[in-house]
């Protein structure tokens, strides 16, 4: 399991008895004094006032962490907490005639950011002054920086009200009491399970109260929760063991439905220890699980799907789609038809209580709910500020929750035999601009002459648009960590690597 560093903690004495019932000592976090903020705004308005830089912007994160690490037979390990203060300026600064492009006649817009790790006023003026000199060498095309009109925030839910209280009174045991709770809840869950340890379990909260402020007038606070659980798990029947890895995010402690989570990863675990390489396949694949949200919402890059509906990708000439066309031209425009569904994809900031949820973008332009894909066909775009300027349309805000909409196919006939399920993949990470993809299989089954027979190993591959062409998506939906949809989604044309 990875381990969070940070830069301010305390650790406790430690007991081996019960996490849940043991009182622990823990210095509360202390509530820092940051003067640095006001130090650097004023720097910054100076550089402004001066017509140095055209505008600025600045971005403050304070975040709070608690950390309890469990180790083999779950045994406490360790117990952390955390305070930090991450800020970044930016400068932008227009450039002059001279510096305007030769070939286009274009005016430019330098812009340079940087971090502000002192409290110093000087230290701070010569960063702004290497800052503005930056900003010669990083022409881009001309765009305006939000103003108040762009920062009309609305009202959603970002924070566990349950973490809120405790980390707001300062308990000395506030929050990790919360989390030592949830974890005695796994432990004694995964205990009811014979042939299954726990052989580590991390779980975190963070609380990050983030601000974005401009010379423009934009002033937009938001205060964010987050919950994870990572755990691992050994399945072993005589001197033959396996490990699950599975992991788990969400905004409140109560979200975590520990009996389902356990009873869910158990299931897998046991059928990973039984199951053995595949035999080469080509036809239905149905993703369910785990696996349908790693398809849409990938942790480590974007979805093709959602990347080409970035302005930014459409500014570069990279973008497949084109505004009022279908974003797959093989594909059906009406859902339901005898050759799939058509997708209708959604891009949802607005969430209530979703880790992806947001109330504005890095620029402090304010968030909302927008069809990307009707039916089929490319209608609207997720634009920075920069972006849209630049295609000369509105900002859009954050990339938020995917949300697909279902289909009318009930789980018979997605599991309509033969087809191969899949529902974890070691690791999805699709090319987003091409769409090419092959992604080892963690855990999957083969649905055939009504068995369901579990294998590991081997690869799925192919194009996410060609894959889109032939596509069913149920009616029962899902939803988790930036994604609301199908809870499970039939391809009818992929191929599957494995053993011969």
């Amino acid at each position: 399991m990875t381990r969070h560093t940070s830069s301010l903690s305390s650790r406790p004495s430690l007991s081996a008895s019960s996490p849940a019932s043991t009182p622990i000592s823990l210095t509360p976090l202390p509530t820092t004094l940051f003067p640095r903020l006001e130090i650097a705004r004023a720097v910054l308005d100076q550089a402004k006032q001066a017509s140095q830089a055209t505008a600025w912007k600045l971005v403050h994160d304070h975040i709070f962490r608690w950390n309890l690490y469990y180790t083999k037979g779950a045994e406490l390990e360790d117990v952390l907490q955390a305070e930090r203060h991450d800020l970044t300026a930016t400068v932008y600064k227009k450039q002059t005639q001279k510096r305007q492009d030769e070939k286009t006649g274009k005016k430019l817009m330098g812009e340079s950011s940087f971090p502000i790790l002192s409290d110093n006023e000087e230290v701070m003026k010569k960063q702004v002054e290497d800052a503005l000199f930056s900003c010669t060498l990083t022409d881009k095309d001309d765009f305006d920086i939000p103003d108040a009109s762009h920062a009309v925030l609305p009202l959603v839910e970002l924070a566990d009200p349950a973490i809120m209280a405790v980390a707001r009174e300062k308990e000395e045991q506030g929050v990790h009491q919360l989390l030592f709770d949830l974890a005695a809840r796994f432990i004694a869950e995964f205990g009811k399970y014979p042939h299954i340890k726990l052989n580590g379990m991390e779980i975190n909260a963070t609380l990050t109260k983030n601000r974005v402020m401009n010379s423009n007038e934009v002033d937009g606070s938001q205060t964010i929760t987050e919950v994870y659980v990572e755990t691992v798990i050994t399945s072993f029947d005589g001197e033959k063991e396996s490990e699950f890895f599975p992991s788990m995010t969400v905004s409140r402690i109560s979200d975590v439905d520990v009996p389902a989570y356990v009873q869910k990863y158990v299931q897998y675990a046991n059928d990973v220890l039984i199951s053995n390489p595949p035999t080469p396949y080509e036809g239905a694949v149905v993703l369910a699980g785990d696996a349908v949200p790693d398809f849409f919402a990938p942790h480590l890059d974007d979805a093709p799907l959602t990347t080409h509906t970035f302005a930014s990708t459409h500014y570069l000439g990279l973008s497949r789609y084109a505004k009022g066309k279908p974003v797959i031209p093989t594909m059906p425009v009406t859902s339901n038809s005898s050759s799939g569904d058509a997708i209708t994809l959604i891009n949802n900031p607005l969430v209530p209580l979703n880790p992806q949820s947001r109330r504005f973008d890095n620029d402090g332009v304010a968030a909302k709910r927008q069809i990307l894909i009707d039916k089929g066909i490319f209608t609207g775009y997720i634009a920075s500020k920069r972006f849209a300027d630049y295609l000369h349309i509105p900002p859009t805000g954050p990339l938020g929750v995917i949300e697909l909409s279902s289909g009318s196919s009930s789980m018979t006939t997605i599991y309509k035999e033969p087809c191969v399920e899949i529902v974890f993949f070691s690791s999805f990470v699709p090319n987003s601009l091409s769409g090419d993809f092959a992604a080892e299989i963690r855990l999957g089954y083969l649905h055939k002459d009504g068995k369901k027979i579990p294998f590991k190993g081997g690869m799925v591959s192919g194009n996410v648009f060609e894959a889109f062409a032939h596509v069913f998506f149920s009616k029962e939906e899902t939803a988790v960590a930036g994604y609301q949809g199908p809870k499970a989604v039939r391809f009818e044309n992929l191929t599957l690597s494995g053993r011969d």
